[in-house]
Order: structure tokens, then C-alpha cells, then sequence
């Protein structure tokens, strides 16, 4: 095991905002919620949260082009279509140092 995270030590990846640079805040709200939850778990709160979000924020970006919503799972704006875009966050793999 300790081999296998030495060689991903360094390796750029993308990834939703909310596992990549997660808020405390909102981490520590939802731990009081639910159990400790999955990736994949989050990833899907993260979806539903954006949903959300976007409803109230669909029609102002609409009107105005470039306009975008930080969300949890990434930068949103929306295309001539109307069609929702995201743009990932990057991050860097880092082997715990002893």
C-alpha cells in the first residue's frame, strides 16, 4: 500500500470542489447530519445542492452570458443552448510524510 501512494505522489487530477477543497463549514454540517458518507455519496449531495442552486440562478444567466455559479461541484455556466457546463478543480496527489 505504501508503494502504491508513493507512485501517485504528484500526480494532477480533476475532481468536484466539494472533495478536492472542501468547506469546513458546510462539512461539519453535514457530518451532524449524516453518517460519514462515501465519495460517491457526497458527489451526489453535491449534484442535488447544484440543482438547487441553479434554479434560482438559471434565469439571470440566462440574460446575462458569462455568467457563472460556483458550485459544489464545480464552476457552472450555461451555453447558447442553455445547456450546463462545469469546470472541474484540479488538484495534486501528496503521500502523507512521516
Amino acid at each position: 500500500m505504501k508503494r502504491a501512494s508513493q507512485d501517485l505522489s504528484g500526480v494532477t487530477y480533476s475532481d468536484i470542489p466539494m472533495i478536492v477543497s472542501p468547506d469546513q463549514e458546510l462539512e461539519k454540517e453535514m457530518g451532524s447530519i449524516w453518517e460519514k458518507s462515501s465519495f460517491q455519496v457526497k458527489r451526489l449531495r453535491a449534484l442535488g445542492m447544484d440543482a438547487y442552486s441553479l434554479v434560482n440562478a438559471l434565469p439571470n444567466m440566462k440574460v446575462s452570458p458569462g455568467l457563472t455559479v460556483q458550485g459544489q461541484t464545480g464552476v457552472l455556466s450555461i451555453d447558447d443552448d442553455c445547456v450546463v457546463q462545469r469546470q472541474l478543480s484540479w488538484a495534486e496527489y501528496e503521500t502523507a510524510q512521516k
